[in-house]
């Protein structure tokens, strides 16, 4: 019987293909280029004999890619933690007749592996189609490189995974209509990246694979917690600071502004007696006012409301 991965296949148009380079290799902001995949999906009964058994059946399932829509890079269909926006995605989709099948990300310089924010998107945009087969859904990731000033190099790998306790798996695909090229003469297109490119073997790269993307979740949790403490802080600080004006105002007494303590003012003129050499007072005929300057270091300084409001934690 054919191992798990074989089971699942991908067909794709060769022009569907050309589109997509041209649309990831000509666009404004290059690194934004994503959006969804459309296709539809069908299973078949195939047969296999062996001399162990004859007729061993088993299920085949092949995902046709049939058309694409780019993603706005001004409007995301996912939030920063990878959750899909349904109003957004909805927009992405509307007329589109076939069904959602996956996603698409394109990279450039960087190895076809699947990173923790397109995981995310992935596992959400799974929970959120309950019509359908959604373990079925495919993720391509493309990337391009332009080391050789006159070659421009593209890759790209079809992903999937059924559920979050399995890794992601590559999935062979299947280019058709490659007219005159040396493609067309084989059953399978992998693609051109060498396999060590994929860091396979090595331990970390096997170990964030199978990383589930609640250690994501955990750690936006424990940012929102954060952030609760610390308008709990601020509001104690806000509390705190209105007592104290308060208690200054009661004792400033009745006619003083609330805002000005004696305690904070300081003469900065000659007083009406002004002591001379010998000890001896001498008394200004035209005693000038006396002219004091605040000094109170809350006047004019944002009140903790005024910072909690531009913060937008309020």
């Amino acid at each position: 019987m054919p191992a798990a991965g074989d089971t699942l296949h991908i067909h794709m148009p060769g022009v569907l293909l050309a589109l997509l380079q041209h649309e990831m290799l000509n666009a404004a902001m290059a690194n934004n280029v994503e959006g969804i995949l459309f296709g539809e999906r069908g299973q078949q009964q195939k047969a296999k004999t062996t001399d162990n058994s004859s007729d061993e059946v088993y299920s085949a399932t092949t995902v046709l890619v049939s058309s694409y829509a780019c993603m706005d890079p001004s409007r995301r269909y996912y939030d920063a933690r990878g959750a899909i926006v349904p109003d957004a995605l909805a927009e992405l989709v509307n007329g589109k007749e076939d069904s959602v099948i996956g996603m698409f990300k394109w990279r450039r310089n960087s190895k076809l592996a699947v990173g923790l924010r397109e995981a995310a998107v992935y596992e959400s945009l799974q929970s959120l189609q309950r019509t359908g087969n959604t373990q079925d859904y495919i993720l391509a990731i493309f990337t391009g490189s332009n080391d050789e000033p006159a070659i421009s190099q593209f890759d790209f790998a079809f992903f999937n995974r059924p559920n979050q306790s399995t890794p992601f798996r590559k999935i062979p695909t299947v280019i058709a209509n490659l007219v005159e090229s040396a493609q067309i003469q084989h059953q399978w297109f992998a693609p051109a990246t060498p396999s060590f490119s994929h860091l396979s073997g090595d331990r970390l790269t096997a170990r964030l694979q199978k990383l589930s993307t609640r250690y994501v979740q955990d750690h936006a949790a424990c940012l929102d917690d954060s952030l609760d403490i610390l308008k709990d802080a601020a509001q104690k600080l806000m509390e705190s600071e209105e007592e104290l004006r308060r208690l200054r105002a009661k004792r400033a007494g009745p006619g003083t502004p609330h805002d000005i303590s004696p305690s904070h003012l300081v003469p900065v003129s000659l007083s009406p007696t002004h002591p001379v050499s010998g000890g001896v007072g001498v008394q200004l005929r035209n005693p000038s006012p006396d002219r004091r300057m605040h000094t109170d270091p809350f006047q004019g300084s944002p009140t903790p409301s005024d910072i909690l409001k531009d913060l937008d934690l309020l």
